[in-house]
């Protein structure tokens, strides 16, 4: 397991996953609606998604980032445009580790495994569709409060997270419970964090998307890529 890296601080220091001097200059971004001069977008389905071993469903393709934006050429990899973050959002697949793999010649995304324990499906009248409605985002720049200093300040930095905002992208991320294991599954490197989504409102009041369909209680996503083994692994976490 691999927990070290410039987001998470000293390892004899608990706050210091939290926050701290390694927190400062590294940006990141909100993730909200809108139209901008690159193509992030949440929901649709314009990979090969593979189907959920679990519930039999194909996965969901929840955000995808244009890496044309050079706010993510940290991301770049080359012929790779895009990437998509995907989970599996109707079963408890999406409450344990998963590692997909992409496919840049012909677009497509493998899984490699899905670590679930749980073996629970979601009832029909609560699954959310897959390809979930396309909505467009834009990327706009953390504000002081989203990046805490303190323990206070750690815990009401996640109050917008949900209706202010639907996702963070880069910078550092906020930990519902543990750091993120960053080792890559495949090579043992150390991955690079892109991503954690959280949860829409239940009727999405704050209309953070063009749909109601995007509610996943107090559970957050979080997704790390490696460039070299070009997989994407998601953790979950709840708060």
């Amino acid at each position: 397991m691999s927990i070290l890296g410039p987001y998470t601080g000293d390892k004899d220091e608990v706050s210091s996953y939290l926050w701290g001097k390694h927190w400062n200059n590294l940006g990141g971004y909100r993730v909200i609606k809108g139209a901008g001069n690159y193509n992030h977008y949440f929901g649709d389905s314009t990979w090969g998604i593979p189907e959920c071993r679990l519930c039999h469903e194909p996965v969901h393709q929840i955000l995808t980032l244009d890496l044309n934006d050079e706010r993510l050429s940290s991301l770049r990899v080359r012929n790779l445009t895009e990437i998509p973050l995907i989970s599996c959002l109707n079963c408890s697949t999406s409450w344990d580790t998963q590692l997909y793999k992409l496919n840049i010649e012909n677009k497509s995304i493998e899984m490699i495994f899905q670590n679930d324990k749980q073996n629970y499906i979601s009832d029909e009248e609560y699954k959310i569709p897959s390809p979930m409605h396309k909505t467009s985002m834009v990327l706009t720049s953390l504000q002081k409060r989203d990046i805490p200093s303190d323990d206070r300040s750690y815990y009401k930095a996640f109050e917008p997270f949900g209706t202010e905002y639907i996702a963070r992208v880069l910078g550092v991320p906020l930990y519902a419970v543990n750091p993120l294991d960053r080792e890559c599954p495949l090579c043992n490197k150390e991955m690079s964090y892109v991503a954690t989504i959280g949860s829409a409102d239940y009727d999405n009041s704050t209309k953070l998307l063009d749909s109601n369909d995007f509610f996943i209680g107090e559970m957050f996503l979080y997704f790390l890529f490696c460039k070299d083994c070009l997989c994407v692994k998601v953790e979950c976490q709840g708060t």
